[in-house]
This record gives C-alpha cells, structure tokens and sequence, in this order.
C-alpha cells in the first residue's frame, strides 16, 4: 500500500477563498449558504445552496473544464504553494 502525505491546503468554497478565510469566517459563524431558485430557477422550490465566489477569467485559457474544474486547480495550485515544495524539479 502506498502512502499520501498532506503537505499542503487550498480551498474555494461558499466561505472563502482561502484556509484563512475559510477559518475566519468559520469562526465567525459566517455561512456560504443562500436561498436560491426564486430568481436564477422559477420551476423549482427555494433550496439553500451554496456556489463560490472567484473570479476565475484567468483560468479561462484551459479548454473543455467546467467551473468546478477550475475550482479544483485553484485549489490544488493553492496546496502547492503552501506546501513550499519545488516541483519544477525532475523525478526519475
């Protein structure tokens, strides 16, 4: 069995955009969550839900990913530089 070791966060999400943020408004009983469905979807019930908010536009450039792939590469490249690891460094 291999083994995974966390060197690293990043997060998007409904509470921010960073550990930090997410932590702070975490803390402070902030909530990502809102009702929606009465303005964006009018055949549905009122839903809580919850959708970050990042600017992505300069993702924009990889083709053929929805915005939570997006997500998730911010993220990842967020846990990177955190770990403070160099991965420009060739493996053999």
């Amino acid at each position: 069995m291999k083994r995974v070791v966390i060197t690293g966060i990043g997060c998007i999400t409904p509470c921010g955009n960073t550990p930090e943020e997410v932590f702070a408004n975490v803390c402070n009983g902030v909530s990502g969550l809102k009702v929606i469905g009465t303005e964006r979807f009018k055949t549905i019930k009122p839903i809580l839900a919850g959708e970050p908010k990042f600017d992505f536009k300069a993702y924009r450039k990889i083709r053929g990913v929805d915005k939570f792939g997006y997500y998730a590469v911010i993220a990842a490249e967020q846990a990177v530089a955190d770990s403070k690891l160099d991965i420009t460094e060739e493996t053999g």
